[in-house]
C-alpha cells in the first residue's frame, strides 16, 4: 500500500521537480563532505606549524648542548687549539661556546632537513 502511494507521488512530479529534489540532495551531501575536509585540512595544517616550531626549539637546544660538549671537549684533549680558536675569535672564551652551539644548531637542523626529505621520497 505505502508502495502505491510514493509512485503515485513520483508520478504526479515533474520532471524539473525530481531534478531539483536530486540536485538538492546531492548538494548537501557534497557540502557537508567539503566542510568535513576543510576542517581537516586546517587541523593538518596547525599540527604541521606545531611540529616544525618543536623541531625548531629542539634543534637550538641540542645545538647548545652539543656546542658546549665539544668546547669542554676541546678544553681537555685539545687545550692549544682551544686557545688558538678564543685569540681568533676574539679573546673570549664566550665567543668560541657560541661559535660552536650556532655551528651544531645548523648541523642538528640540517640532519633533520636530511630524514625529512629521505622520509617525503619514501612515502
Amino acid at each position: 500500500m505505502g508502495v502505491d502511494r510514493l509512485f503515485k507521488q513520483l508520478e504526479r512530479r515533474t520532471e524539473r521537480d525530481l531534478y531539483r529534489k536530486t540536485y538538492r540532495a546531492a548538494f548537501k551531501s557534497q557540502q557537508s563532505l567539503t566542510n568535513n575536509m576543510g576542517a581537516n585540512l586546517k587541523a593538518s595544517r596547525w599540527k604541521k606549524i606545531a611540529k616544525e616550531v618543536f623541531w625548531f626549539f629542539t634543534s637550538i637546544f641540542l645545538g647548545f648542548l652539543l656546542g658546549y660538549l665539544i668546547y669542554e671537549m676541546l678544553c681537555i684533549l685539545l687545550p692549544t687549539l682551544k686557545t688558538d680558536f678564543v685569540n681568533y675569535l676574539s679573546g673570549e672564551e664566550a665567543n668560541l661556546i657560541y661559535f660552536l652551539s650556532i655551528t651544531c644548531f645548523i648541523g642538528v637542523y640540517i640532519v633533520r632537513l636530511i630524514v625529512w626529505a629521505l622520509n617525503s621520497l619514501g612515502k
